[in-house]
């Protein structure tokens, strides 16, 4: 995520050319998603475009406060297998669990199943990965892997709640040391037969909890864009993760937004967000620009509320170049960023952040030029103000720390 520090109280943003781009590889085959810890420490996974004769390999990287990745880790695969055996597109990292437990996660679409390596010394090292076949997992185009925060403990099963562009938002049961061990729970029905046009991108977040503790429950939402003339911006909504869908009247939706594209979801302790490129006009008229919007997520209703306008962006090729969104861990400050071309006719990260639940944003601060070839959407992690934004362009995959500022 993109780091916002209070310091004396006040955001300080950061000055252009401030931002050192690190390069994490020079030869990526997809984006790499971010997680941070408490102490700042980055988790990134990604799929490589070298050695991928028989299929792409993977790899994870733990990346220390306000440093770089400097040892790569190949995740390992059983003797005789090559990783067309998985057919894993596109990594993610999680945490969660028991102490030290790092989970990667690959949801491969080709074999519907979902593929999960596990660390149990906080990403030093894995071992082999372990494949859920009855994962309900039989999606495309996965744009988030999140952990549900309802396992219960001291068994600690862990419910990856996987979006995908389906969209179809499912449930893989892998509890530590039993991964496979119970039938996971559905997820949604994907029932878009009233939405005009095919889901293309999705995103999954966690909204209000009910009684917290070993028996809390937590409102689970995938919001969803599709690709009709107006492309629809719609979304789910279940009460508790694990059983929406099952019995269906759990499940709520499709509830629609608006007309827009490129939704991600973003929460933490100030609640939930949804950012989004909206339409004020008919999509094909290239003179109106899109307006990228936050709207919170009211837990009472079940609704978005009124958006807040970030930044207004040119309708044209460039708005499939999608950034990324994230609520700081521990501040709850929002962070978007998003690619956007410069004056001089070249692209450029540029960063906007609210420490006020989303009522305003300030910015826009350049994080660092951008390469022809740039893949979205941004992926962003930050913790109590330490954080990274990573995204891949001809390059590779980038990786910008914010740690510093």
């Amino acid at each position: 995520m993109v780091v916002v520090v209070l310091l004396t109280g006040a955001l300080m943003p950061p000055t252009a050319g401030a931002n050192t781009r690190l390069r994490i590889a020079s030869h990526a085959d997809s984006t790499g998603p971010i997680v941070v810890d408490g102490a700042g420490n980055g988790y990134v996974a990604w799929a490589s475009s070298v050695g991928n004769t028989n299929g792409d390999p993977l790899y994870f990287c733990k990346i220390p406060k306000g440093g770089k990745c400097t040892q790569p880790l190949l995740l390992p695969i059983p003797k005789g297998a090559t990783w067309d055996s998985y057919e894993v597109n596109q990594p993610f990292p999680v945490l969660g669990g028991k102490a030290g437990v790092v989970s990667v996660v690959g949801p491969s679409y080709d074999l519907s199943d979902v593929v999960v390596w596990t660390s149990h010394n906080k990403g030093t090292s894995f071992g082999e990965p372990q494949v859920i076949t009855s994962s309900m997992y039989d999606g495309t185009g996965t744009g988030d892997v999140l952990r549900s925060p309802d396992a219960d403990p001291p068994y600690y099963p862990d419910y990856f709640s996987i979006a995908s562009s389906n969209p179809g938002l499912f449930y893989t049961f892998t509890g530590i040391g039993a991964i496979g061990a119970l039938d996971p729970p559905a997820g949604f029905q994907q029932n878009t037969s009233a939405v005009p046009g095919t889901p293309t991108d999705a995103t999954v977040g966690y909204g209000k909890t009910v009684n917290p503790g070993d028996n809390q429950s937590t409102q689970t939402i995938e919001a969803f864009s599709t690709d009709a003339d107006k492309p629809q911006l719609d979304y789910f909504w279940a009460p508790i993760p694990g059983v929406s869908g099952s019995p269906g009247s759990l499940e709520h939706g499709p509830t629609n937004v608006g007309v827009g594209i490129n939704p991600r979801l973003a929460g933490g302790p100030d609640g939930l967000f949804l950012l989004s490129e909206d339409y004020v006009a008919n999509p094909d008229n290239d003179s109106k620009p899109l307006h990228l919007d936050v709207r919170k997520w009211n837990p009472k209703t079940h609704t978005f509320g009124t958006p807040t306008l970030v930044v207004k962006v040119p309708n044209d090729i460039n708005v499939t170049n999608e950034g990324g969104f994230t609520e700081d861990d521990s501040s709850g400050v929002l962070t978007v960023a998003w690619p956007k071309e410069t004056t001089a006719g070249g692209y450029e990260m540029d960063i906007w952040t609210s420490a006020d639940k989303g009522k305003t944003f300030s910015g826009p601060d350049s994080l660092a030029s951008i390469s022809y070839a740039y893949e979205g959407p941004a992926r962003l992690a930050s913790v109590g103000g330490d954080g990274f934004v990573t995204w891949q362009d001809s390059r590779g995959l980038e990786l910008v720390d914010l740690a510093h500022l």
